[in-house]
């Protein structure tokens, strides 16, 4: 059975990795998106997601809640904050995926965040374009649990 995923931001990495999750058959993929609150942008964001078949949640928690791969792909700035509301939210056995291009120091602030939850941090270096690659880009995976990860996504 495919692990669920959860794509907090749904701009071009978390909506082409979706999209392509989606084309294997992948059928457990929600997603929240900041801009989901946003009178003008959010309605044709929520309609992308609903045709590609994935849930837009109202929350970031809703989008996480029962996923077993939660995948940050927002902006830079991001990045900490929201590493920082997911893990109020997060249960030991879900993944933490950080997507994003960010310096080393925030790569620790974002680990830190997400490790009280208990959850399983991997850092997610992408390696090529996403839109080109989806899901299947290539990343250099960092933490203790990228071996475990791996198996899991195989």
């Amino acid at each position: 059975m495919a692990p669920s995923f959860a794509f907090i931001g749904f701009g071009e990495a978390g909506s082409t990795c979706s999209k392509t999750l989606r084309e294997i058959g992948v059928d457990k993929i929600a997603t929240y998106d900041i801009l989901f609150d946003d009178p003008a942008a959010g309605p044709p964001m929520r309609t992308k997601a609903e045709a590609l078949g994935v849930r837009a949640r109202d929350t970031q928690a809703e989008a996480i809640a029962g996923a077993d791969i939660v995948f940050s792909t927002v902006v830079c700035k991001a990045s900490v904050p929201v590493a920082e509301e997911a893990g109020r939210h997060l249960k030991p056995e879900q993944y933490f995926v950080d997507f994003n291009s960010i310096s080393p120091g925030n790569k620790r602030r974002v680990a830190a965040s997400v490790a009280p939850s208990g959850a399983r941090f991997i850092e997610a270096s992408v390696m090529a374009d996403v839109s080109s690659h989806g899901h299947r880009v290539p990343m250099l995976l960092g933490g203790v649990f990228g071996r475990e990860f791996i198996a899991l996504v195989e």
